[in-house]
């Protein structure tokens, strides 16, 4: 069995991936190379047919996986760059999906965090450069100018998209907020395209215990073995790939909770409608 894990960056996919891995029968690998960093910019900027599509996924994803198609193995992955690639993944390896989802203000926050404390790498066109720390300053001067494969994977608005013609004016929360809305909306039309029994979703920002119980339910749907509710938890509560996780202090801008009217304003002009779609507009 194949699987993969489809999320928005900063959704949990991270976390997911190594508890997925503590099944007995199967192994979860984050973020393995290739990860089509670029492939997937081309193929959301229609660069790519969908025959270009398939051959990439035979070509870069399938020597890693084909070794376990036919195994008693449970063989999964996570990268955050496959919503364009879904029916050709599907195609190709007979897999399975599952869509992981966040809160949208939740997401925005962490990114820009992200941006802040660890990287400064998020939407480096935004004009606003954002509030630096040291390690974040650090890793930019390292990057020198190098074509940045992370930022440049996600998307950009369309000629098509009213985003288009204010994206060079908007905040970096804005940007965010539009590439949440984009992502999640590209992963849940192109699950669209398959089988309805072939995904699941997880909601990461549900309460810890439905989270254990939404984890147990994919255990199932994959065929792994092994799982322990314990340890789920414990695993959960470690808040893997946090900031603090990765001994960073915890981000300046502040809990979505606690934003100001016009930053709430600027998220739901881009992303309310996503925010229904997914459940999420009570």
């Amino acid at each position: 069995m194949i699987y993969f894990i489809l999320s928005c960056a900063r959704s949990g996919s991270t976390s997911l991936s190594h508890i997925l891995h503590t099944g007995t029968n199967g192994s979860c690998v984050c973020e393995p190379a290739p990860n089509l960093n670029i492939e997937t910019r081309k193929a959301m900027d229609g660069i790519l047919n969908k025959q270009q599509k398939s051959q990439l996924i035979h070509k870069l994803i399938g020597p890693r996986v084909n070794q376990y198609k036919n195994s008693a193995s449970v063989y999964g992955e996570k990268n955050v760059t496959y919503a364009p690639f879904i029916q050709e993944l599907y195609e190709a390896f007979d897999c399975k999906f599952i869509f992981l989802k966040r809160e949208g203000p939740a997401v925005v926050r962490s990114l820009i965090n992200w941006h802040n404390e660890k990287f400064g790498d998020i939407y480096l066109e935004c004009k606003d450069p954002g509030q630096l720390s040291p390690d974040a300053r650090s890793a930019r001067k390292k990057m020198g100018n190098r074509l940045d494969t992370s930022d440049y994977s996600r998307p950009r608005p369309s000629a098509m998209d009213p985003a288009r013609k204010e994206w060079e004016n908007l905040s970096r929360l804005e940007m965010c907020a539009w590439y949440w809305s984009y992502i999640n909306e590209l992963y849940l039309d192109n699950l669209q395209t398959i089988p309805r029994d072939r995904w699941i979703a997880i909601d990461y920002s549900s309460s810890p215990e439905q989270k254990i119980l939404q984890i147990e339910k994919s255990f199932d749907f994959l065929g792994l073995l092994g799982f322990n509710a314990n340890r789920v938890k414990s695993m959960l509560g470690t808040q893997i790939n946090s900031l603090e996780y990765r001994g960073h202090a915890s981000g300046r801008f502040p809990h979505w909770k606690d934003w100001e009217e016009n930053q709430v304003k600027q998220f739901e002009r881009l992303a309310l409608k996503t925010m229904i779609r997914l459940g999420y507009n009570d």
